[in-house]
């Protein structure tokens, strides 16, 4: 009674179904088994090069290997993640001193052609109201707004520069930013001398650097205890800090931050964190959004509420039984009595797009 029946334009026996086969050579664009992103290195003088690539995922965390080709291009495929994540990039070729740079290339999109009739609506005119709206959907004490528009001026430095981010180990005593650091030395062990109070940069008569603070220096016997490095809150082991800060370009770093306290994960480690160095952002998955609809079984719903629903139940991936075939749905009706349709689409194991429309009629017990 709420919604007039109106033939959808598009049916997924038709829209689905591949009535040839093309060829392997024909197909420009590949089927992709997951979330996945291409780019191109260029080494130092800006030549493209073929180099092993260290890719590190950092929520979740993960690494991966990538190669590219003789034309610098490189492609990773296969990730499952959701919302997007942050991938630090960086070749093998990397020793103390940065190398190279990576570009990530725009995603190429299959292009989408329509015709004029692909857009015509049937529109059927009635004399009385098709959508009744329940209270379920929109209590009766709710007040409708036409819209809300929030400003703002800018975007407080507290907030951008990490102030008030929750950390690892807390919050940060310093927090160097990108305008205060001197790009001009290439890397960022000898940015940060006499930028952090307590924090000491140095190079031994071997010729190596070490970078420590007077805390650990007063608090260990022998050579001072060098401190703990991470990189967007995760980390850094394998190498020495120093090494490590001579591979960061400081044109990639976006801020600094430092601490000296002691905390109950590190110890009395003082420490880095060096955002965004090497960064680029890969848009995942959109989060699942779940259908929206009333458990009467929940003795927090008030049942009283008047439920005019027009769509009962939705369900995006229903997997029937592999020997029968059958399957079993439970769901809460709504308040209106007479007669619902029932709509399933769906793709079977080898391929073959189905579709079934069945009705039933819905009577009032009394």
């Amino acid at each position: 009674t709420q919604v007039v029946p109106i033939d959808e334009l598009e049916k997924i026996v038709s829209a689905f179904q591949i009535e040839e086969q093309p060829k392997a050579m024909d197909i420009k664009y590949p089927v992709e088994y997951g979330v996945g992103f291409g780019g191109k290195f260029v080494n130092n003088k800006g030549k493209v090069e073929k180099t092993t690539l260290t890719i590190l995922q950092m929520k979740p965390r993960n690494m991966l290997l990538a190669t590219t080709d003789e034309q610098g291009i490189f492609s990773q495929t296969g990730l499952d993640f959701y919302d997007s994540a942050l991938f630090s990039i960086k070749s093998d070729k990397t020793k103390d001193l940065p190398y190279g740079s990576v570009t990530i290339l725009p995603r190429e999109i299959a292009p989408m052609v329509f015709n004029e009739k692909d857009f015509s609506l049937n529109v059927q005119q009635t004399e009385f109201q098709q959508r009744i709206v329940s209270e379920y959907e929109v209590p009766k004490d709710v007040r409708m707004l036409e819209g809300i528009e929030i400003k703002d001026n800018q975007i407080s430095e507290e907030y951008e520069f990490g102030y008030n981010k929750k950390r690892p180990y807390g919050k940060p005593d310093y927090v160097l930013k990108a305008s205060e650091l001197t790009t001009s030395y290439g890397n960022l062990i000898l940015t940060i001398q006499g930028k952090f109070p307590g924090l000491v940069v140095r190079q031994t008569d071997d010729g190596d650097w070490v970078v420590y603070t007077m805390r650990g220096r007063l608090s260990t016997m022998g050579d001072p205890k060098e401190v703990l490095l991470m990189v967007n809150d995760v980390p850094m082991a394998g190498r020495s800090v120093a090494s490590t800060l001579f591979s960061i370009n400081p044109d990639m770093v976006e801020s600094i931050e430092f601490t000296n306290k002691i905390n109950v994960l590190y110890g009395s480690s003082s420490g880095f964190n060096s955002p965004n160095f090497q960064i680029i952002k890969v848009p995942g998955y959109s989060s699942t959004r779940l259908f929206r609809s009333p458990d009467y079984s929940d003795p927090h719903t008030d049942t009283n509420l008047t439920d005019y629903r027009s769509t009962i139940y939705w369900n995006p991936e229903v997997i029937t039984d592999s020997t029968t075939g059958s399957t079993t749905l439970n769901y809460f009706g709504a308040d209106l009595i007479g007669r619902y349709r029932i709509v399933v689409e769906g793709i079977t194991e080898k391929g073959e797009p189905i579709r079934s429309v069945s009705y039933i009629e819905i009577e009032n017990e009394n």
